[in-house]
């Protein structure tokens, strides 16, 4: 894996908008007020789960809308000091937290159609602290295999994924006004059968974690056959 972490600017800084042709999304109890400058940083603890147990979303467009479904963390029982995240049916995500305090991605297991992609060496998540104006970028090998045994091979590539804490924006969320910061994250996956590019805001309210996600996809297989899918979600 590859990291680069370039800081630009000092707190107060902005960036363009990895999804900056779309308007930002509102819900009965998810409502944008006011976009402002990313001012800080933000743990790589309020990017992932921070306990075991379900929260329940609402998806509001997209792929599950428009119903609720459960966003269940546990310990992995696949892999050893690991923490699994499953969405709904769709897929399950195991992660590790290392002693710097940076989280990375292993394994991720989509039960629709029963594969798993595994990274190697592991794909940063984020540093323990993302500060405004910092792109980081990491990239590994990427093999996907057959479920359940993991043994048979689908395909093989590359990954890559950017992170960037990008803005500061108050939502009124659950009634209540809060400052959120919004995390843009790009991931895409370059193997011989197939390219995927997914895009992704997240809003996070510190302390708390994640309490909104939108993201678009557009998957090609064998440079021939194009899909777009895509989600916007928050927290109930």
């Amino acid at each position: 894996m590859s990291l680069v972490l370039v800081a630009l600017q000092q707190p107060g800084c902005t960036t363009d908008s990895a999804l900056v042709n779309d308007p930002v999304p509102s819900a009965p109890r998810f409502e944008s007020i006011r976009q402002l400058p990313a001012d800080g940083a933000v743990s790589a603890a309020d990017l992932v789960p921070g306990h075991d147990g379900v929260e329940v979303w609402v998806s509001v467009e997209g792929l599950l809308a428009p119903n609720e479904f459960d966003l269940t963390t546990t310990e992995s029982a696949i892999l050893a000091g690991t923490t699994s995240t499953r969405t709904a049916d769709l897929e399950t995500a195991h992660w590790r937290v290392a002693a710097d305090g940076s989280i990375s991605l292993e394994r991720v297991d989509s039960h629709p159609d029963a594969t798993a992609s595994l990274f190697d060496p592991p794909l940063l998540i984020a540093p323990a602290s993302l500060t405004c104006g910092a792109d980081v970028h990491a990239e590994s090998s990427m093999r996907a295999v057959r479920l359940p045994k993991a043994t048979s091979k689908r395909d093989r590539g590359l990954a890559r994924r950017t992170v960037r804490y990008a803005r500061d924006e108050d939502v009124r969320w659950r009634g209540e006004e809060h400052r959120m910061k919004v995390i843009e994250v790009t991931f895409t996956a370059d193997l011989s059968a197939a390219q995927v590019e997914r895009k992704s805001e997240l809003w996070v309210l510190p302390g708390l974690g994640i309490v909104a996600e939108r993201w678009r996809e557009r998957l090609v297989i064998l440079k021939l056959f194009p899909k777009e899918s895509g989600q916007f979600a928050y927290r109930r």
